[in-house]
């Protein structure tokens, strides 16, 4: 765990967000700074975000949860699809 978030996900932030969202990456960009280093991306675990809205006096609803969880998965997945070698491309019939 290195504390720093990944170059690639502060270039993001420069993308669009819907109005009122922006706190939403800000707070995916910090969660996502405390992964487990290991192999491949690790996801943001219940206990990092219990932490993080602890120390913080955040209550998020369960939507702000749900949308942590989805950009976290969908963060991995494109993380995953990255790594792929030419040779390990799904083939498409």
């Amino acid at each position: 765990m290195t504390g720093v978030a990944p170059e690639e996900l502060v270039q993001l932030r420069s993308h669009q967000m819907p109005t009122g969202t922006d706190y939403l990456w800000d707070w995916f960009i910090r969660l996502s700074s405390t992964r487990a280093a290991g192999f491949g991306v690790s996801a943001i675990s219940e206990l990092e975000l219990r932490a993080f809205f602890s120390n913080r006096n955040i209550v998020p609803t369960s939507w702000e949860l749900d949308t942590l969880i989805r950009m976290d998965r969908t963060m991995r997945e494109a993380s995953s699809d990255d790594k792929k070698r030419p040779d390990e491309e799904e083939v498409v019939e």
